[in-house]
């Protein structure tokens, strides 16, 4: 006989034991049925919950420094998403997502070479993404969700999705080949 939890498999499918603890909290608190994560930490059953147990929904890994205590009062900030972005989309298997973001932050980059006063708007993607990961992979792993709801139904096509990160791609060095004069 095997010790509960080391071999029974999650009704969330192939997931860790702390991403197991996340969606039973994101759960719990609705995440499925609320339009946005930021509606989830609004909601006052979140506002209810202790410290420890906000903390609890946030802590995806082992890594929780005593110095970044505000931000695991949000029920979704993931420091991994912070720090990597787009390319932790990838790495989760959301797809179209990643490449929606990183389309945003080659569009972001190419008004900033355009506006080069507004060189910190580049700075939004990191925080989006360790805002919105925790919910849009507990959605992908249980509800097999590929975009957001919010976006258009031409922006949820995976067609779409490839010509808009392409768009992007050029745009981001048409703006580089012609600098803007000094």
């Amino acid at each position: 006989m095997t010790p509960q939890g080391d071999d029974q498999p999650s009704k969330y499918g192939n997931v860790g034991k702390s991403w197991q603890r996340t969606f039973e909290a994101l759960e719990d608190l609705g995440a499925s049925d609320k339009p946005s994560v930021f509606s989830i930490s609004l909601s006052r059953k979140f506002n209810s919950l202790s410290h420890a147990d906000k903390a609890q929904i946030a802590k995806t890994t082992d890594f929780e420094p005593s110095s970044f205590k505000s931000f695991w009062n949000h029920p979704s900030w993931n420091f991994k998403a912070f720090f990597f972005g787009p390319i932790y989309y990838f790495c989760k298997g959301m797809w179209r997502k990643g490449f929606l973001l990183l389309s945003a932050a080659f569009l972001l980059a190419s008004f900033t070479l355009l506006v080069p006063n507004l060189s910190f708007i580049g700075l939004i993607i990191s925080p989006l993404c360790a805002t919105l990961a925790n919910r849009d992979y507990y959605l992908h792993k249980t509800q097999n969700v590929k975009t957001w709801k919010y976006l258009p139904d031409f922006l949820t096509h995976p067609a779409s999705v490839t010509m808009i990160f392409l768009a992007s791609v050029l745009l981001l060095f048409a703006h580089d080949q012609n600098p803007p004069p000094q």
